[in-house]
């Protein structure tokens, strides 16, 4: 049933996926989570990056897909963490470019 406590949305999940690898610091998505409730969305999402990122750089970045990933319809919060690029690659939809 649509709106249940905890399902999955994958047209949203692909949608905030495609989003996070458009920065051009996203180097490749781990894990990600869109949980929908009700009307709204939680996503979480861990990203990696290049771990010769400064802490301030990898801040910028944490900000910037906030602010992206918040201005999509329904999303009420976003919890984003990081880790060091693995050179394997785990998001398989692309960018969406």
């Amino acid at each position: 049933a649509a709106g249940v406590i905890g399902e999955s949305d994958q047209s949203m999940h692909l949608t905030v996926g495609q989003l996070v690898m458009s920065d051009p610091d996203v180097r490749d998505i781990q894990v990600l989570t869109v949980l929908k409730e009700g009307d709204v969305f939680h996503v979480d999402v861990e990203v990696e990056l290049d771990p010769m990122l400064t802490l301030a750089e990898v801040d910028d970045i944490k900000d910037r897909l906030e602010e992206s990933i918040g201005k999509l319809r329904g999303v009420a919060d976003v919890l984003i963490s990081f880790d060091e690029d693995d050179a394997i690659r785990n998001w398989e939809y692309g960018d969406g470019r």
